[in-house]
Order: C-alpha cells, then structure tokens, then sequence
C-alpha cells in the first residue's frame, strides 16, 4: 500500500486511494512486539486509528484537548480514571455499576473499569486515566491526528512514544 506499508503516511492523492483496501489487523499486530507504542494503521476525519499492545500499568495522564477511545481487541485491559475530591459527588463521574472504585495514595478517588474482548470505553478530554493490563492485551486507540499518546505528562521513555507512526 505505498507509504502505509512502509511505516509512512500516505503522501499523494495515488497513496490515498491505496487506503481504500481493507486492513488485516492480526497481520498489522504481528508487526511490532513493543508495548506502549501506537502505530497508525489509517486516517480519517483528521482521526487515527491506532494499534498498540499493552502490558502493565502506564502512567497516570491527561489529554487536555482530545477525547480518546480504547477498543479492546484481544486479551483484556482496566481503565484508571481519577477524581479529584473537588469533583467528587457532583457528577463528574458517572462510573459503571461494574466499576470498581479506591482512593489513591494522593486522594483521588480512582474508578476502574475492566474492558473485555469486544468492548470500548472512551475518556473524556481533561480526564486523568491510565490504561493497565496484567497480560499482553491488543487494543485500538481513535484519537484526533498528532495526539501525543501521554498527553502532556512527562513520562519515562519507554512509554513516550513518537508521533505519526505508520505499520
């Protein structure tokens, strides 16, 4: 597919007509074995679609501007949200009855949601969260073009990935 298959954008109007064919994901995911790096696999609406493979607890973050949404594809993930106790009881956070809900060592209270196989979750823009996963589990990300997969927190580099990745 042009510049996709390389692991590029599509630059021209012949490269974009490439991106109408279809997309094996499966094949896409035995592309990489990194976790915490999303890869762009196709664009549309000034939207990404993304593949990464989780393992573990990312950090905590926020993306100020953008909603951001989680398919889980293979395996299974929780979502950390935190709020803070200003927000606390005043509906901020409509957490699902099967969520499950502590209070961190900072005082925010911290609603996980467990996504299974099949099942998606969108994070409202401004909302700290943090994606975890015991096991390699394979999602999907749809996220605005450009975003930054940690937001504006400063992170270690093994989870800072670089921007504009194509598989």
């Amino acid at each position: 597919m042009g510049g996709v298959s390389k692991g590029e954008a599509p630059q021209d109007e012949a490269e974009k007509i490439l991106m109408t064919n279809k997309i094996n994901i499966d094949e896409k995911f035995s592309k990489f074995d990194e976790h915490w790096r999303p890869k762009i696999i196709a664009e549309l609406n000034g939207q990404e679609m993304k593949l990464a493979k989780i393992k573990g607890d990312y950090p905590f973050h926020a993306h100020e501007g953008e909603d951001e949404m989680f398919f889980c594809w293979k395996g299974a993930f929780i979502l950390d949200m935190k709020c803070p106790p200003s927000v606390r009881g005043t509906g901020g956070m409509n957490a699902p009855k099967s969520a499950s809900i502590s209070v961190g060592a900072d005082g925010d209270e911290i609603t996980s949601i467990h996504v299974k196989e099949g099942e998606c979750i969108v994070v409202p823009k401004g909302v700290v969260h943090r994606p975890r996963a015991a096991e390699e589990c394979l999602i999907f990300l749809f996220e605005p073009k450009d975003v930054k997969n940690n937001g504006t927190t400063e992170v270690d580099t093994k989870y800072d990935a670089p921007i504009g990745e194509w598989v």
